[in-house]
């Protein structure tokens, strides 16, 4: 874990916890250069155990999980919301996450944890722009799960991109 407590703590309203590296999606905008297409998971255990330090022992209780994409897979995603509702941890979190992997029974387990916020890179409101990103996603699931989103009593912050070489006036307005 990184030793936040070289840090001042009161300097900071929210802690970052990375729960993995790396992302398998092959969108053309993204360096791989530090985040490989290669992801590695640490264990729900681990996680949890790390948020109850930060808890407890520097008193946050606010944190950000600043994974590509925190839920890339579910059971290690249900292993840590388990424990983060069984465990009574008392913290509000913001994650990023891909429209495409939104359910309602997932939203309301995270919200029961304590999710306040979900940031998805929808990227453009075109079709076409989202298929020469190769973001492998729709605009159709972006909808729906920010509708969902917003259902479980759950903030979605939408991150957009514009400048695309296929870009025109009318796609970016």
């Amino acid at each position: 874990w990184p030793a936040r407590e070289l840090l001042n703590p009161d300097d900071y309203s929210v802690m970052t916890i990375l729960t993995s590296r790396g992302c398998p999606f092959n969108c053309i905008y993204c360096d791989k250069g530090i985040s490989t297409r290669k992801v590695k998971f640490r264990s729900p255990s681990d996680i949890f155990e790390e948020m109850k330090h930060i808890a407890a022992k520097l008193n946050k209780k606010r944190l950000y999980i600043v994974d590509d994409h925190f839920f890339l897979n579910r059971k290690t995603l249900e292993s840590v919301l388990d424990k983060m509702i069984n465990g009574r941890l008392g913290v509000r979190w913001v994650c990023q996450a891909r429209v495409d992997c939104i359910s309602e029974d997932i939203l309301r387990k995270a919200k029961d944890a304590g999710c306040e916020q979900i940031i998805f890179g929808i990227e453009t409101g075109d079709e076409t722009e989202l298929k020469y990103m190769r973001k492998d996603t729709t605009l159709l699931e972006a909808e729906s799960a920010v509708k969902l989103t917003k259902k479980a009593g759950i903030t979605a912050r939408i991150n957009f991109m514009i400048g695309f070489p296929v870009s025109t006036r009318q796609t970016i307005s």
